[in-house]
């Protein structure tokens, strides 16, 4: 859905500024991996039946591409080293690199949230110096 996405976005420009196989083929959606994964059925079943969730998977993977892209462009601007026409050799060298983002959720259940608390007030009320006056 994303790559279709942003095909259709390269073709649009791709018209407009002449190239449009080669504007296509220079997408960096040719270049990248998005990976959904789910470490149980239920979250699995909500991937892959919601549409609003995959809509969404769709823009995160369409901003992490929009990402590299500015990266790419800030990479040629950069080898160009301030020449105002890039060379060939350039051109060639500037896409030509990783980037990687990783992203994580572990939740817990709420007994083992319940659980973490109680134990940090433990230690903390633990740590109290509770004095007492007496009094005669």
């Amino acid at each position: 859905m994303a790559h279709d996405h942003l095909f259709s976005e390269a073709e649009r420009h791709g018209e407009m500024m002449g190239s449009k196989l080669g504007t296509k083929m220079a997408s960096a959606t040719n270049f990248s991996d998005f990976d959904f994964i789910a470490g149980d059925a239920t979250t699995r079943e909500i991937i892959e039946e919601d549409e609003q969730i995959a809509a969404h998977a769709a823009r995160v993977y369409m901003d992490f591409v929009r990402l590299a892209e500015e990266i790419r462009e800030k990479r040629l601007f950069k080898v160009m080293d301030g020449d105002e026409t890039p060379t060939k050799e350039q051109l060639n060298d500037a896409p030509n690199f990783i980037f990687s983002m990783k992203a994580k959720y572990h939740g817990q259940s709420v007994e083992e949230i319940g659980q973490g608390v109680a134990a940090i007030m433990i230690r903390a009320l633990g740590n109290l110096h509770i004095s007492s006056e007496e009094t005669d």
